[in-house]
């Protein structure tokens, strides 16, 4: 065989190859205009949500509303002058207290946001002197706050 014939044989062949090759090619897509792509589709990142918060709670904050999120916590501080007893929560599905947490002096514990919904906390704080002998005479004082959480 002569050169020629097998020049043209090997290109022959590339020839074949490259005819292939471009044969399987996947076709352009099928929202291709004008020869440009569309842009890629944006990631969109969801909003993280709040941090919890804590506050303190105080008896200058008695009859109002407390505004909290799922999660938030506040440390009840009504002060050491009055033994506060009688917590009660009108719905503890919406707040509770921490258990087994110790606080500072004065305060009552600390109470967590379970979920939305409101809930009243009541307190009573009676003298101390009401244990003595004779007890005094000195009122005991009322205690509450509406918790309204988001």
């Amino acid at each position: 065989m002569s050169l020629k014939i097998k020049t043209l044989l090997i290109l022959l062949a590339i020839l074949i190859v490259l005819f292939a090759a471009v044969s399987f090619i996947a076709p352009p897509p099928a929202d291709l205009k004008n020869g440009v792509l569309p842009p890629a589709p944006t990631q969109i990142m969801p909003t993280p949500a709040p941090s919890p918060t804590s506050t303190t709670v105080t008896i200058d904050d008695n009859g109002q509303t407390i505004d909290l999120n799922v999660g938030d916590t506040f440390l009840l501080k009504l002060g050491d002058t009055m033994n506060w007893n009688n917590i009660q929560i009108s719905d503890p599905s919406v707040i509770s207290r921490e258990v087994n947490v110790m606080v500072i002096r004065g305060a009552q514990g600390i109470y967590r946001a379970l979920k939305s919904g409101t809930t009243t906390l009541t307190a009573q704080g009676d003298p101390f002197c009401l244990q003595a002998t004779p007890p005094c005479g000195a009122p005991s004082r009322m205690f509450s706050v509406t918790v309204d959480v988001h």
